[in-house]
């Protein structure tokens, strides 16, 4: 993954990305299985595809939305809101600020 990916996670942290590149790197840490990284508990995979499967809850956002910005720190400072549906338990949909990506979990 890019330069920027590596940013994200504690290097120096570059705020001229486009809302692309920011997405791709929502959708790189959704599809890492929890602590998918050696040396890191980066990624959440697997609690997402466990979460997804029951009815939206405040709790369940907040879950996920604190492990995100825990993980990927040029997001701390945004908000970010969640949908899904347990009738797609492989969709999740994230907003940050005025932009949205949809994620699809295999």
């Amino acid at each position: 993954m890019k330069e920027y990916l590596m940013n994200s996670l504690g290097g120096d942290l570059d705020f001229s990305l486009q809302w692309e590149e920011v997405s791709d790197i929502i959708r790189h840490w959704a599809s890492c299985p929890d602590n998918g990284r050696l040396g890191s508990d980066y990624g959440y995979k697997t609690t997402l595809l466990s979460l997804l499967k029951e009815p939206q809850s405040e709790q369940a956002s907040e879950q996920i939305i604190l492990k995100m910005k825990a993980d990927l720190p040029i997001l701390s400072s945004k908000n970010i809101s969640l949908t899904w549906s347990e009738h797609v338990p492989t969709q999740l949909i994230v907003y940050v600020d005025n932009d949205s990506t949809v994620i699809m979990l295999s």
